[in-house]
């Protein structure tokens, strides 16, 4: 006993002749490394940090939401320090330390809030609208060459956002003179901010002699108008062309009056075709010149007085989401971004609560470019009540970024609800279409409120519900309730009369 040996476990040290001389053991070996004292996890506005990663061969990062669904990722050699970007909330943090065997050494959890990140700080919002041509005196905001379309358009909804970093938001929508039915929503996103006149600026003007002197411009700008209407589906991408989208009074350029606006020119592409087949052609001029922007503002250049001048960002990260809704049963949804060079993933998010969110669709970058680039797609099965949306950009380094919220709602509108005939004798149809595919159900009581039918839907069929009228019918009113995924009952009367 106690002579070295052998006991062919590679982790044990020290092996000797145990006691009784009939066998050869050893003790565990001891790993000794790094500990986990230096791991400092920070929280920042929209972010949070983990420093002190450097002191082990093998790092595990874990970071989970409120939801128990993993945020961030990484294993083996994450870096000295990690620095990820994160929707305000409730995080859990798992940093890990391994020996180069993988053997674990040590363990720190957290659990941290993180608050919202700084925001866009707005400068001023506007409203834009139309401005009266001085030449034709036509009531418009916008031109577009479209071979065989009317190039004038009107302007409606719109706004134009301006921010304190040099950047500006225009969005709006434009309807074709001449036909109701081609109309065209955009965005337009633009920066470098500037008093110094660009080159090919300030715009040549019609009928005005503005004081020049007294206009700002933003050097750059792109955007995408977005079909409707006929022009569903169609795409066409636009950017500056020639003088820079300028600013002040009677920067309109072809405005009749001295008034607060604006007005740049484009050149443009198609992006995609409608979608009923009609093929669109654009008819530039020889130059490339497509189409213009000419509208009045609201405010005044003091609204905005710090006008010093800002460097062209194109590529300034810009991601903006609409949510509209489409009938009863659908949200139409779009986005536009220019972060699609660095871009592996748009996942678009959905919550009942603004704070809870769950992914409902998912889509690949379309291009590689810094340019503006517009998605589209729909929720077909919105919840009745409020839903938030939001896109969440997964970027190539692995960290993300949320676009603006949206809000869409929906309810059981009484108006979709159509009993028939009413009066009747032996039968009724109630149609609910409008809800066609929720779950719901429709009860009917009679003038005492005793219950007469009940039936429960997973899905509420599109076909009218029909109901024959047996001899518990007596003569007089009745009311049918409809209840669609828990929201308060839509009623009905009918009446039944007895021959």
């Amino acid at each position: 006993p106690g002579t070295s040996c052998d006991d062919a476990n590679a982790d044990t040290e020290n092996d000797v002749v145990t006691a009784d001389g009939c066998g050869c053991a050893g003790t565990p070996v001891v790993t000794t490394g790094p500990d986990c004292a230096d791991i400092s996890i920070k929280v920042g506005e929209g972010n949070f940090s983990i420093e002190g990663l450097d002191s082990a061969p093998v790092t595990s990062v874990q970071c989970f939401n409120a939801m128990w669904q993993e945020e961030f990722k990484c294993f083996g050699d994450c870096g000295d320090a990690i620095t990820e970007v994160v929707a305000p909330g409730s995080y859990r943090i798992f940093v890990k330390y391994y020996t180069a065997s993988y053997q674990l050494v040590c363990t720190v959890e957290e659990v941290i809030e993180v608050p919202a990140g700084p925001a866009a700080e707005i400068c001023t919002t506007r409203e834009a609208s139309n401005v009266e041509n001085c030449i034709n005196y036509a009531s418009y905001g916008g031109w577009l060459r479209i071979k065989g379309i009317e190039n004038f358009y009107s302007l409606s909804n719109s706004e134009m956002v301006e921010y304190a970093d040099g950047t500006a938001l225009l969005t709006g929508t434009y309807t074709n003179l001449n036909d109701s039915d081609i109309v065209f929503d955009f965005e337009i996103i633009a920066s470098g901010k500037t008093t110094t006149a660009p080159a090919d600026s300030p715009k040549a003007h019609s009928c005005l002699t503005p004081d020049t002197d007294a206009f700002y411009y933003y050097a750059d700008f792109e955007g995408v108008l977005n079909g409707k209407g006929s022009m569903e589906g169609a795409q066409i991408a636009i950017s500056t062309f020639g003088a820079a989208f300028q600013i002040g009074v009677g920067a309109s350029a072809t405005g009749s009056e001295h008034t607060f606006g604006a007005s740049a020119w484009f050149s443009g592409d198609i992006v995609q075709q409608p979608f009923s087949g009609n093929v669109i052609s654009l008819d530039p001029y020889e130059n490339g010149h497509l189409g213009d922007i000419n509208i009045n503002l609201t405010g005044s250049v003091d609204d905005c007085n710090d006008l010093r001048n800002y460097a062209i960002a194109p590529n300034a990260s810009y991601l903006h989401l609409n949510g509209t809704k489409i009938g009863s049963t659908v949200t139409g949804l779009d986005w536009i971004s220019n972060n699609d060079y660095r871009t592996s993933l748009n996942i678009l998010e959905r919550s009942e609560n603004g704070t809870d969110w769950m992914a409902i669709e998912e889509a690949a970058s379309l291009t590689q470019s810094t340019d503006a680039t517009f998605y589209q797609t729909k929720d077909e099965q919105p919840t009745l009540g409020v839903n938030y949306y939001r896109v969440k950009q997964m970027m190539n380094d692995g960290t993300f970024i949320y676009s603006n919220v949206v809000e869409v709602t929906f309810d059981v509108d009484p108006t979709k609800v159509v009993v028939y005939p009413n009066p009747t004798v032996e039968e009724i149809n109630i149609s609910l279409i409008e809800y066609a595919g929720r779950q719901g159900t429709l009860k009917i009581a009679n003038a005492l409120g005793q219950k007469m039918h009940e039936i429960s839907y997973d899905e509420i069929p599109t076909a009218p519900v029909h109901i024959e009228l047996d001899q518990a019918y007596d003569a007089g009113v009745y009311t049918v309730m409809v209840t669609v995924e828990g929201r308060k009952p839509v009623t009905k009367l009918f009446i039944v009369g007895k021959l």
